[in-house]
């Protein structure tokens, strides 16, 4: 779950597990940053860029990558703008 600045809110334990990342140095930090710039991912900033206005759904976008501890992986990434009167900022829930 990221918010409208792309900074990280939350994440699944299994990104926590897969990436060989923790929550206390994942949330709060700007997602390109994460890992010292290993999602800095040309294909990802086109998925969350390119439109970050308005109602947002995007499917089954394809990026490669090698990262420097897990290796080279294909990842299919799904996007969302979520609204809730519970959450009063913009999200976007980033599946992986």
């Amino acid at each position: 779950m990221l918010d409208k600045d792309l900074r990280v809110l939350a994440a699944s334990r299994s990104f926590y597990s897969t990436f060989h990342v923790v929550p206390s140095i994942t949330q709060g930090q700007l997602l390109y940053e994460l890992g010292d710039g290993q999602w800095d991912i040309p294909g990802l900033r086109l998925l969350l860029e390119k439109d970050s206005s308005g109602a947002r759904r995007d499917d089954d976008y394809e990026v490669e990558h090698q990262f420097p501890e897990i290796g080279m992986r294909t990842m299919l990434l799904n996007a969302r703008k979520v609204f809730s009167k519970a959450i009063p900022i913009d999200t976007l829930l980033l599946g992986i």
